[in-house]
């Protein structure tokens, strides 16, 4: 189980793409780089255009190091539902001296992650009211279990950032976030962290069936999100590695929420894995996330609005709980695998990239 990796499919390297309209923000170039009108940049942090072999979509491919720091709220600021980029930014960040709000895209792409898991949750707890099993369960869930996750990704943001304390402010249920995937380096296994808030972290090298065998408690109080997993993305290989998590997740009901890199590949395969071999509920419907990231990769050489394959962190998300009432019984796992892996065949084959967006 891990993610879609650089070295499994094209484009094998890629360079950053940021558009103009990303979060309804205008991008302006200056000599040492890209920055929004509500940002600016620091010159501290540079995009990594080459990436190493073993890089996904989902990784944070900003230079090592701080990320741009999460300053306080502001004094009058209210925790209200989450909409948009636009309306964060305006609220969430105090205008400088000049009357500027300045935000750089690499705080951009990493906030997208908790912003893209609260405001699927909020979504979530709306369409299901709390006398709902599901709703019921999404209020009492006090852990989120960040499956496939990396230490290159949303483990990152735990210790070169502060972003993930946004989860706090907005989805005030989360207790502990566990950080699970086989993609966790050892040297950060059971790592953890504490938040402020009540919120704590940390890590667990292994898949979620490993997680959940040695503690199997922790599914009774749990949320699950899989960010950019590419399990649907017709790599027989990584589909298969997600299949048994997959069943699992299913099988004890537990609430799932997934966002995808792009509609054409990802969300396609991902919701034919689910609905259509796994039977699975879809408790959110697909939807574009106003939360994507703001760095868009492309083929390597691929011009500004040219045609071709593009990813986009979190830029599509939906979830899951359980199986529709008239799903038929599930077959054996190894039938499972066989007809997974004629599924990713026909996904591969029948891949139209849509416009970049």
């Amino acid at each position: 189980m891990g993610k879609k990796s650089k070295t499994a499919k094209k484009p094998k390297s890629a360079a950053p793409h940021l558009r103009e309209d990303v979060c309804g923000l205008s991008l302006v170039a200056t000599s040492a780089g890209s920055e929004w009108t509500f940002a600016a940049k620091s010159g501290a942090l540079a995009f990594t255009e080459e990436a190493a072999a073993g890089l996904c979509v989902g990784t944070l491919r900003w230079s090592e190091g701080g990320l741009p720091r999460l300053p306080p709220p502001p004094a009058a600021w209210t925790d209200d539902a989450l909409e948009g980029w636009r309306t964060y930014v305006e609220t969430r960040l105090s205008p400088d001296s000049s009357g500027t709000i300045r935000i750089e895209p690499p705080m951009l792409d990493g906030l997208s992650y908790p912003l893209s898991l609260a405001y699927a949750l909020q979504a979530l707890a709306v369409a299901h009211a709390p006398s709902t099993a599901l709703g019921a369960r999404l209020r009492a869930a006090s852990t989120i279990l960040v499956i496939g996750a990396s230490s290159k990704a949303e483990a990152r943001l735990l210790w070169d950032s502060n972003y993930w304390e946004e989860m706090r402010r907005h989805w005030p249920a989360a207790r502990r976030l566990v950080f699970v995937g086989p993609e966790i380096a050892a040297a950060h296994h059971e790592r953890s962290a504490a938040h402020g808030g009540g919120l704590a972290s940390r890590c667990f090298r292994g898949t979620l069936g490993s997680l959940l065998t040695a503690e199997p408690t922790l599914a009774a109080s749990s949320i699950v999100v899989g960010f950019n997993t590419g399990m649907g993305s017709g790599l027989e290989a990584l589909m298969r590695s997600w299949l048994p998590d997959l069943l699992l997740l299913l099988r004890l009901g537990l609430p799932s929420v997934f966002t995808c890199a792009n509609d054409y590949s990802d969300l396609r395969g991902e919701l034919t894995v689910f609905k259509n071999l796994l039977g699975a509920n879809v408790a959110l419907r697909p939807q574009r996330n106003p939360f994507k990231a703001a760095t868009i990769v492309r083929e390597p050489g691929a011009e500004p609005g040219a045609p071709g394959e593009w990813s986009c962190s979190s830029i599509y998300l939906y979830a899951v709980h359980g199986r529709r009432d008239d799903a038929p019984p599930l077959p054996e796992q190894a039938n499972l695998e066989a007809v997974l892996g004629t599924l990713a065949q026909q996904l591969r084959e029948t891949q139209t990239p849509s416009p970049v967006p």
